[in-house]
């Protein structure tokens, strides 16, 4: 049988997203004195209370990796999204010494305690169980690879009230049946088993979603995998009864949206990697379908995409006499559809969003889009690249200061973990705009806005390494969504932060065609080196992050090669910490037609929210 809808909908936060395979055991240095501190009510076994754990986490002395990886990974769920620690030990006892019982125990797999050898009778040949015994909770599984699964349900079932007591009922009874076939390995609940290929050894999580931390959306890879392997994965999928819908039939990347009941997933294969990824989603989202809308154009309405100017140094940051006053990244562009809605890309840094730069944006918003003083503005989407400060703090000052003087529709970001700045974003975007419509891109999307598309290229999952799910790049920038606009026969090619593990990657999966774009974002400020990528998208227009001086100069003077290879690639560059700078189709080509100072002041302190 399956397990309840209602707990698995409740799954743990804030889990680091990384593979938990190699994570380091912790070490048990307590006293087992937790027997005598459990605090329980009727009906039920409290874990953990006070910041403290009443109970253990006990696997066998001799056991395989998937048993100590689970033990490792109801650790972590735990510690990371509660922040208590409940402690790992094994099952050990001194020579001839009684077997403990009715100790406050979580017991994994084969333990030596009576309780896991009397439920692992009750199991089939495919199956998990999860259940209270006495004062214990007990979880085995047919096969040690389903433990895992098993205590992502245990982790589920927690109740956890505001002072951070976590409690499970005292007569909680889950199982789990892979009779639908699932290959050894497999750990997508409820998702069909991808039966060829090689599968990554474990999954990674995602655990953010919008209006909550605790997503606990799951992707694994499948590598060394062909096209004709995955439409067949696919056909399994349907015959399964999941409605599928096909989101990406590029040649070179095919995807598909899969749903049935409370279960989606998406599924999307790269010719160019031979590697599939399933990305069970359980994010706070909203369907594409429900996200996108569209508009016909009019004779004269146009969509024009902007490069906001920003205060930065003129001739590049030096922490030696400059330090944060002039912030020399930060990023913002934004774009006026032919609805006269917005669309903002990222928001720049606080530092760059004084009360004087504040007013600017909203003058040229109201330019932009003709509504006048006293009506509300529409932005269609805000989208945002990645989580760092300096693509987002700025807006939501802005937003803070302006929000009564628009209506914010849709926000949409793919990002790979949350912290206290990016929670911020969300709780001011949601106490402001509490209808926002929220949906997260994966790559081989399409979102329609109006009368413009955008191709996900690319997104964080990308990047995870198609065994250990790791991701295959230190580098944090690489964690952005790049995107292919689509406005009035032109294309804007949006590309975040990204570096050397992205740009291999998006060469990797398509040919120079489809890389080929009018216009680019110039990625992380002009620091990072990507000659081959800038060559494929040939733009003929680079909007540039940074200030001129800066795009000489860089963190340490390293950038000058960057702007002699963008010179070298595209015909005209364009520097927001000199300019604002509009671009329009004129007579079928991209032009510029609006450019403004920039407008602001050096920073002082103010805060962004």
């Amino acid at each position: 049988m399956r397990i309840s809808k209602l707990l698995t909908a409740v799954l743990a936060a804030g889990l680091l997203l990384c593979g938990c395979q190699n994570a380091p055991e912790p070490a048990d240095t307590t006293e087992d004195t937790a027997a005598e501190t459990v605090v329980e009510e009727a009906g039920e076994l409290c874990l953990f209370e006070n910041g403290a754990g009443l109970y253990k986490f006990v696997r066998p002395d001799e056991c395989s990796n998937d048993v100590t990886d689970t033990a490792t990974l109801g650790w972590r769920l735990i510690k990371d999204t509660y922040g208590c620690e409940v402690k790992i030990t094994t099952d050990w006892v001194k020579k001839n010494a009684p077997i403990p019982t009715d100790t406050p125990e979580i017991l994994i797999g084969a333990t030596n305690r009576a309780e896991s050898a009397e439920l692992a009778a009750s199991l089939n040949a495919t199956s998990y169980r999860v259940k209270c015994m006495n004062n214990r909770i007990v979880i085995v599984g047919a096969k040690d690879w389903m433990l895992q699964p098993a205590m992502e349900a245990l982790v589920a079932a927690l109740s956890v009230d505001e002072n951070g007591r976590g409690t499970v009922p005292d007569n909680l009874d889950l199982t789990y049946d892979f009779a639908d076939g699932a290959r050894p390995g497999w750990l997508l609940n409820d998702v069909p088993s991808y039966d060829d290929g090689v599968l990554s050894e474990t999954f990674a999580r995602e655990t953010l979603g919008f209006k909550k931390k605790n997503a606990a959306s799951k992707v694994m890879c499948v590598s060394k995998t062909t096209g004709e392997e995955f439409e067949s994965y696919i056909q399994k999928v349907r015959d399964a009864g999941f409605t599928v819908v096909q989101r990406a039939d590029w040649g070179v990347l095919s995807a598909y949206q899969c749903d049935k009941d409370e279960i989606s997933f998406y599924a999307y294969y790269a010719e160019g990697t031979e590697e599939a990824r399933i990305v069970q989603e359980k994010s706070d989202t909203v369907s594409l379908e429900v996200f996108n809308y569209t508009y016909e154009a009019k004779p004269g309405e146009t969509n024009d995409v902007y490069l906001f100017g920003v205060m930065m140094d003129p001739d590049g940051i030096d922490f030696a006499y400059n330090g944060n006053t002039r912030l020399n990244c930060g990023q913002m562009l934004f774009m006026k559809l032919a609805d006269n809605s917005l669309v903002i890309i990222d928001g720049g840094g606080v530092q760059q969003m004084s009360d004087t730069a504040a007013e600017e944006f909203l003058r040229l918003a109201r330019e932009a889009t003709g509504v006048p003083e006293g009506e509300k503005m529409r932005i269609a989407c805000w989208f945002i690249t990645h989580r760092h400060g300096d693509h987002f703090q700025g807006f939501n000052r802005f937003i803070t200061k302006y929000h009564d003087q628009f209506e914010m529709e849709r926000i949409l970001y793919n990002i790979i973990s949350t912290d206290d700045a990016f929670t911020r974003v969300t709780t001011t975007v949601s106490r402001y705009y509490p209808d926002i419509l929220y949906h997260k891109p994966h790559t081989g999307e399409t979102v329609q806005l109006a009368n413009i598309t955008m191709d996900v290229m690319y997104t964080q999952e990308d990047l995870m390494h198609p065994t250990t799910m790791e991701y295959k790049s230190s580098d944090f920038n690489d964690s952005c969504t790049v995107l292919k606009v689509n406005f009035d026969g032109k294309t804007f090619m949006i590309l975040g932060d990204i570096y050397g593990s992205a740009e291999t990657t998006l060469l990797q999966y398509y040919p120079s065609d489809m890389l080929k774009s009018d216009v680019v974002q110039v990625s992380h400020h002009g620091w990072n080196y990507m000659p081959s990528l800038y060559a494929a998208i040939d733009a003929k227009i680079a909007l540039y992050p940074q200030s001129s001086g800066g795009a000489e100069r860089g963190l340490s003077g390293g950038a000058e090669r960057v702007v002699i290879d963008i010179r070298k690639n595209c015909d005209e560059l364009y520097f927001a910490g000199d300019e604002t700078v509009g671009v329009r189709v004129v007579d079928g080509d991209v032009e510029v037609f609006c450019r403004c100072p920039v407008i602001g002041s050096d920073y002082t302190g103010w805060s962004w929210y």
